[in-house]
C-alpha cells in the first residue's frame, strides 16, 4: 500500500493493483467550489476537480492511472464535508511506472 497526504488537504492511497482513494477535505472541495451534493461530472468544477486528483494520482504515485477504459469512481460523503473517492480498474492494473520527476 502506498499513501501520501499533500497540502493537507487530500490523501491519497493505493490500496492494491486494482484501487486507488483519494480523501478530499471540505477546504480542498471549496477551493473547487463544490460539495458532495453538488457532484456532477457533467459539471466544469466537478471535472477540473477529478482531474486535478488524477494529475495528483499520476505524479505522487508514479503511475500511469488515466480514466482511459473501463474505471469505475465512486464517490462518497466523508461527514465532514469533504469526500472519498474510490477509482477501481476493474480486470485491470495499476502499474507503477519509473517516471523521471521534473
Amino acid at each position: 500500500m502506498i499513501e501520501l497526504k499533500g497540502e493537507g488537504f487530500m490523501k491519497i492511497t493505493k490500496n492494491s493493483e486494482f484501487l486507488i482513494t483519494a480523501e478530499i477535505g471540505a477546504e480542498e472541495m471549496q477551493t473547487y467550489g463544490v460539495t458532495y451534493e453538488k457532484l456532477d461530472y457533467t459539471e466544469p468544477a466537478t471535472r477540473k476537480m477529478i482531474a486535478c486528483v488524477i494529475g495528483r494520482i499520476r505524479k505522487e504515485i508514479l503511475t500511469d492511472f488515466s480514466l482511459k477504459g473501463r474505471t469505475l469512481i465512486e464517490v462518497m460523503p466523508d461527514g465532514k464535508s469533504g469526500c472519498l473517492m474510490i477509482f477501481t480498474v476493474p480486470g485491470g492494473k495499476i502499474r507503477n511506472t519509473l517516471l523521471p520527476l521534473s
